[in-house]
């Protein structure tokens, strides 16, 4: 039953799946969550479902700490899980591991050149359930074609924990408290912290301006939304934000339309002469003041984005508008360009 319900998940391009007993189950179709299954989840079904996923192990961990993580492998389908038992709450939520590689919809030579610097600051945001880590582990992969340095990994399970490789050291939360000048952290040159509420920001920029790289994935609507959230955090103008737009390469934003139609992205890449009205202005004020050709190379619109894949005909215009979070814009474009 189960099976049947993941394989009609996969089917409808879902990704995400939410089982939860005592209701019916839904899966996220097109950034909208639809019913899926005519009946309620049963007791008997919720423990077929925990015998399909976990482990004893698992099921001790979740007995004991109420929740528990893990990778499911379906017929044609790798699936990340989470299980919760709080109470009267027993809920499972099951999230598609892309079996694609997500930056291969990134197009932009400019974006791919500067994650080829040996130190600053990357940023990957987007909402829940949008492969954020899994685009960060697509990232790290072609990192580490080039490079033979050691890359610190600080994060809960997910998709990055599957990377093996002999240059990767997997840290846990804890690890995060720890000082910039760690000894654990002698000799690593490049970190990944893969949770999407950053803390300790004056520990990060540290290590950008002592010449490391820092991969970060944050929760957010947009790269807007992404820098209005580290400056509420950091202060406006104060002196760690002037720090933080000094050590600041790139910002990617992510959204995944579907398992065939793949995801769009908006970008922006911090270049040296951007920086000092970036610590003047907000996000929007300064793209007012940048607007022109020569800014387009360094910014791209998650509109943008979306008509490149209607072009390519990874889409249709029904799923164009879908996705968009700006659709007259994208009206305005379409009329312009004769789509």
């Amino acid at each position: 039953m189960i099976e049947k319900i993941l394989t009609k998940v996969k089917d409808s391009s879902a990704l995400e799946v939410q089982f939860r007993l005592g209701h019916k189950t839904i899966a996220k179709v097109k950034n909208e969550w639809l019913e899926i299954d005519k009946e309620s989840l049963g007791y008997s079904e919720w423990e077929d479902l925990k015998d399909l996923c976990l482990q004893n192990n698992d099921k001790l961990t979740l007995e004991t700490k109420g929740f528990v993580r893990g990778v499911y492998k379906s017929m044609d389908q790798q699936w990340m899980f989470s299980f919760t038992e709080h109470k009267d709450c027993l809920k499972a939520y099951f999230s598609v591991i892309p079996n694609f590689e997500l930056s291969q919809y990134i197009q932009s030579p400019v974006y791919w050149d500067t994650l080829k610097k040996s130190s600053g600051l990357f940023i990957v945001t987007g909402q829940r359930g949008q492969g954020k880590s899994s685009l960060l582990k697509d990232i790290i992969s072609e990192i580490k074609k080039d490079s033979p340095k050691l890359i610190a990994v600080h994060g809960n399970f997910s998709t990055l924990s599957m990377l093996n490789n002999d240059s990767l050291i997997h840290l846990s939360e804890e690890a995060l408290t720890w000082e910039a000048h760690h000894p654990i952290y002698d000799g690593i040159d490049q970190f990944v912290v893969d949770f999407n509420n950053i803390k300790n920001w004056e520990k990060w920029i540290k290590l950008c301006e002592e010449g490391r790289s820092v991969y970060l994935t944050i929760s957010g609507l947009s790269v807007e939304n992404c820098l209005e959230q580290i400056i509420s955090q950091i202060g406006f103008q104060s002196n760690l934000a002037r720090r933080f737009y000094q050590v600041l390469n790139s910002i990617c934003y992510q959204k995944v339309i579907g398992i065939k139609e793949g995801a769009v992205h908006e970008f922006f890449v911090a270049q040296q002469a951007f920086k000092d009205d970036l610590f003047r202005m907000s996000f929007a004020e300064f793209k007012k003041h940048h607007e022109g050709e020569a800014f387009k190379k360094y910014f791209q619109s998650l509109n943008q984005s979306i008509i490149q894949a209607l072009v390519r005909r990874r889409i249709d215009v029904k799923s164009a508008f879908a996705t968009t979070e700006a659709p007259d814009d994208l009206d305005t474009q379409l009329k312009r360009m004769g789509l």
